[in-house]
């Protein structure tokens, strides 16, 4: 296990806690409806990741790997997604203002 922290766009830690990996921290936040929103996950590999229900309004996730995560209800509403990998994520996805 190790530390992790998940900041928002202004740099402001939003959520810490001990996880096996980066991916692993924010499926156990999203899964204790922990609030992402305009959180920073640049270049973050979540592939495969269960983000179901995931709060990542307004989220900055450019060249972020979400192949395979599973978005379902998950709020991307202005997230900023350019680049990022979406292949398999399905239908689903809460988006637009």
């Amino acid at each position: 296990m190790k530390a992790h922290e998940i900041r928002n766009t202004t740099g402001n830690v939003i959520y810490e806690t001990e996880a096996e990996s980066f991916k692993a921290a924010l499926e156990q936040g999203a899964r204790d409806d922990v609030s992402f929103n305009y959180a920073d996950l640049t270049n973050a590999d979540l592939a495969g990741a269960d983000l179901t229900g995931a709060k990542l309004r307004g989220a900055d996730l450019p060249a972020a790997k979400l192949a395979g995560a599973d978005l379902t209800g998950a709020d991307l509403t202005d997230a900023a997604l350019a680049g990022a990998d979406l292949a398999g994520c399905g239908a689903g996805l809460v988006t637009g203002g």
